[in-house]
């Protein structure tokens, strides 16, 4: 029986591991920057800062004995430790984030260990891949290039010579 996955600093999660619910915010913190101006009502907008996004996964660990619950555990803290972000890559969704694990807490009995693990996104925006779009020299109509999502977007765009250009 297939299950859901999670990727990782680009792993996928192993197959005993069973991810059993996933809470995401649906906006990160938001803050609403303003300033009082003296003799002025009320106070003047300075714009909107989006703090941190905390993603929390509940997940069951699958053993066959309490040894290979401890070993595949020590696999997971493998897997999951890192000092800076990675992409994390929930299921069933194209986008992903640069999240670090920031807790991760553990319950078990005999063969079954069940963990919720606690992702910090500092960068709360989820990020989609990459896309190359050919072009032509010979093309001389203009490429244009939507973004449909809801924030701005910077993109990184790079051009590669495959022929001598004047």
């Amino acid at each position: 029986m297939a299950h859901s996955t999670l990727t990782f600093n680009d792993i996928v999660s192993p197959d005993y591991l069973v991810i059993e619910s996933i809470s995401n915010q649906l906006l990160p913190d938001i803050s609403v920057q303003t300033t009082k101006v003296p003799g002025r009502v009320g106070e003047v907008n300075q714009g909107t800062e989006l703090g941190t996004r905390v993603i929390e996964v509940m997940v069951g660990i699958i053993g066959t004995t309490k040894a290979n619950l401890d070993e595949r555990e020590r696999e997971l803290t493998t897997w999951l430790f890192s000092s800076s972000p990675q992409k994390l890559q929930l299921p069933n969704n194209d986008k992903y984030y640069m999240a670090q694990v920031s807790d991760v807490d553990i319950e078990n009995t005999l063969i079954f260990g069940r963990r919720k693990i606690t992702f910090l996104c500092t960068d709360p925006v989820a990020y989609g891949e990459e896309i190359v779009i050919p072009f032509s020299p010979t093309d001389t109509s203009p490429i244009t290039i939507v973004n449909n999502e809801n924030m701005d977007a910077f993109p990184k765009i790079e051009l590669t010579f495959t022929d001598n250009t004047t």
